[in-house]
């Protein structure tokens, strides 16, 4: 679900009394510039936020939907390849992908009950009806319990057992049950967070572009004499040594560590404690030496050689990368490849 991209609209929409008409990208064949869970949203007054393509299909889904909130029946929409003569819209990247219109009204239960869930770092199961003409969503946390609903009776049992399925990574999955009408089911993870260890020049260039794509950054750099190359920058600048900091950002399986100070006081606490967290993204930044220093000290300390195993060193993407911002721009995209399951 693209949370993160259509959520701010939605507070200001709502804060102002207005409703919301969204479309939800709910299943894709061939290539496709996003992947189901993705929304694109427009309010009364003609605002929109989010995207489900690459701006292929926006405009035009942009007038159904507006046709939705005047009262228009919110009938499935189907985009596929575009028919050149006839000037279609379509997909150019030759793909095809469904979405789903519905309404959501400022005192619909759901939304904040779910945002509310997210933002206390716990998981959740968005389960929607696909039936255009009635609305029904039902909220479950990670064990299945339902939190929040906007209509009468239970989700299908199919339904929590595919949540559960998915709690791990996230995902989206449409079940088509006998006789009964068909669900999408949505895990949402809370916010991916990017943890940069150090604020060398690698660590700074990390986090200035890891921002610029939208990811919330914090950097743990606990050495005076490194914390200027941050200045200026949103990035939230732990000034404690890992342990502390860890402590205060509290890390889970959303999050990524990268360990780029290349100092062993800094680097095995970090370490240790990425690992110990669960962390859905472990990488070190070092020659081969100082990898092998860490690692034996990992194990020497009682970490499973599977888990050890598990961190990105050397990190990031090997793409001949050289300097301090080249090495970022592979460290990012290794990074955004595990959260996308690449």
């Amino acid at each position: 679900m693209s949370l993160p991209e259509i959520r701010p609209h939605l507070e200001a929409w709502f804060a102002s009394g207005e409703r919301a008409a969204i479309a939800v990208l709910t299943e894709c064949w061939s290539s496709a510039p996003r992947r189901p869970g993705a929304r694109f949203a427009r309010s009364e007054s003609g605002s929109i936020g989010g995207n489900v393509s690459a701006g292929c299909v926006e405009a035009d889904l942009a007038l159904r939907l507006d046709e939705v909130l005047a009262g228009a029946s919110p009938d499935p929409v189907t985009y596929g390849i575009p028919d050149e003569t006839a000037a279609g819209v379509g997909l150019a990247c030759g793909g095809t992908i469904e979405l789903q219109l519905e309404i959501w009204a400022p005192d619909n239960p759901v939304w904040p009950a779910l945002c509310e869930l997210l933002d206390s770092g716990a998981p959740a199961t968005l389960v929607t009806a696909m039936d255009p003409g009635q609305s029904a969503h039902w909220l479950l946390d990670a064990s299945g319990e339902l939190v929040s609903s906007d209509t009468s009776g239970p989700p299908p049992s199919e339904a929590i057992a595919t949540g559960r399925e998915l709690a791990a990574t996230g995902g989206a999955r449409v079940l088509r049950l006998e006789n009964v009408q068909p669900v999408f089911v949505e895990v949402l993870l809370p916010a991916r967070r990017l943890i940069v260890i150090g604020a060398t020049p690698v660590g700074a260039s990390l986090a200035r572009i890891a921002l610029a794509a939208g990811i919330p950054v914090y950097v743990v750099e606990p050495r005076s004499g490194y914390r200027e190359s941050l200045v200026g920058t949103d990035a939230e600048i732990v000034e404690s040594w890992p342990a502390e900091a860890f402590e205060q950002i509290r890390p889970d399986v959303s999050c990524a560590v990268a360990v780029v100070a290349h100092d062993e006081r800094i680097d095995v606490p970090a370490l240790a404690g990425a690992l110990t967290a669960g962390c859905g993204y472990v990488g070190l930044l070092g020659g081969r030496r100082t990898r092998e220093a860490r690692r034996a000290t990992l194990l020497e300390a009682g970490f499973p050689e599977s888990l050890v195993a598990g961190i990105s060193t050397p990190i990031g993407l090997d793409i001949g990368a050289e300097r301090p911002d080249e090495i970022a721009v592979a460290i990012l995209a290794e990074i955004i490849g595990v959260w996308c399951g690449a």
